[in-house]
């Protein structure tokens, strides 16, 4: 018995950086963030060396995907 499978070349992901087009982040990404941001600010409070930020411009990687 054999089996054919059909081969789907992998195409590299671009991560645009200058179009001229503004991304596409909305109310949602930044409530996240907002959120993200004030758990990490109250999880480090007694931490003086750590410093927590956010930015908007970040990129999801698919070889850093965790189970």
């Amino acid at each position: 018995m054999t089996a054919s499978v059909e081969y789907i070349p992998v195409t590299p992901i671009e991560y645009p950086d200058e179009d001229g087009k503004p991304m596409a982040e909305g109310d949602l990404q930044r409530k996240c963030l907002v959120y993200a941001t004030t758990v990490l600010e109250i999880y480090f409070q007694n931490h003086p060396d750590v410093y927590v930020a956010g930015n908007l411009f970040i990129y999801y990687s698919v070889k850093l995907i965790c189970s």
